[in-house]
């Protein structure tokens, strides 16, 4: 009588050849179905040592852990790294919104469908060049209609650097996260390497510019105009200023505490902490701005009086009051709400065009701020403490590199240098040569020669 075969326990492999397919399949066990029969994973390969490797592989990661049985998605992998991230971690809603919106409109629609241990460095260079070329994914329109069922039917468009880089990044974000849930031995995405996107230009108002913009905001001398002294003067984010309240404020002593922020992106709401772990920090100011803050201080006390004159009004026409709302903002709506980025951008813009200087973003005073301290030769590591940066490196990087005072300045040094080398020299036909350029004969009215001295390094004007 025959001997029975004895079934495989998990972790066992085999390799063997099919006459039918000319290939070796790989098989290991990983683990045991309900009925308790075996449950394999197998893969053909085309040589027996490439079958042996592959399952003394999967026999490795299935004794460290791997669960090689799972039929997880990436978009399963996806949900239950955005679960972790809102119900554990506390991702603030800016963040979700961020990973939503690049995961399910770029890399979703592409990689969705396959299953994690399938996302391969080859798929996800694939997905890099579809982005590039705008090319679509396998289901765009059911993951899109996750994020924003209004563009569901719009084609893709092909993405920069940047957003193809952000991708990746993501990408990469829930591949680690399956990595820790042993869906995977190792991240794929760390053997793609993604394009470099250029680094973006500071925006800044020059000094001319700001000292024009300063001008016509203390003429208006309303909210925005307020806003915007505040922001020059203190290099606060954009939701740092929304989200400061009075009691935050101590004008006697001259400083702020930036605790809270306002968010930026789904529901209007104040939360506590910052951007970072340094964003929440003491922030001393300057005479200019505390005379802004008492000004919009006076302003804001002023709305509950307005609001109650005109709720008797109302009343006395049989109108709904009113409502006034007392979060103690230091700027607000007539309502005493969150100020609305829309209205205060669109009085921005409207300040900007009235003093003739060139449009920047509402966060731009805020590097307005950084690079005319980091111009006036501020310490580093104080102008990062203001900022609110962790790392001075990242403030030197973002506000030195982009000054065009600080390049002036070098280039004022070079040619002192330069002239102070060539004195004294002479051409080959031994007269002196000039140190600075002539100027035009035809417009100045004379034949010498002009030395120019070098410019002055002018130091910047402050509000």
């Amino acid at each position: 009588m025959p001997r029975k075969r004895s079934r495989r326990s998990p972790g066992e492999g085999s390799v063997v050849f099919r006459k039918d397919t000319g290939k070796y399949q790989g098989a290991v066990v990983v683990g045991v179905t309900a009925r308790g029969n075996p449950r394999r994973i197998k893969k053909s390969f085309l040589t027996k040592a490439e079958a042996v490797a592959w399952v003394n592989d999967r026999i490795a990661e299935l004794h460290h852990g791997m669960q090689l049985d799972s039929n997880a998605t990436l978009y399963d992998a996806y949900d239950a790294w955005m679960s972790n991230g809102k119900t554990l971690a506390g991702w603030q809603s800016a963040t979700i919104d961020s990973y939503e919106r690049t995961i399910e409109r770029l890399v979703l629609p592409y990689l969705g469908h396959l299953r994690v241990r399938d996302v391969t460095a080859p798929a996800i260079r694939t997905l890099l060049t579809n982005l590039a070329e705008g090319a679509p994914g396998r289901n765009p329109n059911r993951l899109r209609l996750r994020t924003d069922p209004e563009k569901a039917s719009e084609p893709p468009r092909a993405q920069g650097p940047a957003g193809i880089k952000r991708a990746h990044s993501y990408l990469s974000l829930v591949l680690n996260d399956a990595v820790r849930m042993s869906l995977i031995p190792a991240n794929p995405a760390r053997q793609v390497t993604p394009p470099t996107p250029p680094e973006p230009l500071v925006q800044r108002w020059s000094e001319e510019e700001m000292a024009s913009v300063v001008r016509r905001a203390l003429e208006r001398d309303d909210q925005v105009s307020r806003y915007v002294l505040i922001g020059l003067g203190t290099g606060l984010r954009t939701e740092e200023i929304l989200g400061l309240t009075w009691a935050s404020v101590d004008l006697d002593e001259r400083i702020l505490f930036v605790e809270q922020v306002a968010s930026s992106t789904g529901p209007k709401e104040v939360r506590m902490g910052g951007k970072t772990a340094a964003a929440k920090r003491p922030l001393p100011f300057d005479s200019v701005t505390a005379g802004a803050l008492q000004r919009q201080r006076e302003y804001v006390l002023q709305l509950p009086a307005i609001r109650e004159a005109e709720n008797e009004k109302r009343a006395i026409a049989g109108k709904e009051p009113l409502p006034w709302h007392d979060l103690d903002l230091v700027f607000c709506t007539r309502f005493g709400t969150l100020w609305d980025r829309g209205t205060l951008r669109r009085q921005f813009n409207e300040l900007q065009d009235e003093a003739n200087v060139n449009r920047i973003r509402l966060y731009a005073t805020r590097s307005t701020h950084g690079s005319t301290l980091a111009d006036a030769g501020v310490n580093l590591h104080a102008l990062a403490e203001r900022l609110g940066h962790t790392d001075p490196r990242f403030t030197a990087k973002k506000y030195l590199r982009g000054s065009s005072a600080a390049h002036r300045s070098v280039a004022d040094k070079i040619g002192r240098i330069l002239e102070a080398a060539g004195r004294g020299s002479s051409g080959a036909n031994g007269s002196p040569i000039p140190l600075a350029a002539a100027p035009d004969t035809a417009s100045s009215g004379g034949g010498h020669e002009v030395e120019m001295p070098p410019q002055s390094h002018l130091e910047p004007q402050g509000a």
